[in-house]
């Protein structure tokens, strides 16, 4: 039941918001995830590679640098 007729002008300004932002925060929190995981993936290969466990030095600098 809406007594004020304002209120669904409100509502209507609220759901207008919320089309707009909510692909916004999916994104933020997508890549909030995405930096969770590179960051272990980070911890988990950079002692490797400096106590050269895991070796790179066959890998040309092209396949890991990408191209513009």
């Amino acid at each position: 039941l809406i007594k004020d007729p304002n209120d669904s002008k409100i509502y209507d300004y609220y759901n207008k918001i919320d089309k707009k932002l909510s692909p916004i925060y999916k994104l933020i929190i997508e890549k909030k995830i995405e930096n969770v995981r590179l960051a272990k993936l980070r911890d988990v290969l950079l002692p490797k590679l400096m106590s050269g466990e895991i070796d790179v030095e066959n890998i040309p600098v092209s396949a890991i640098i990408p191209k513009e």
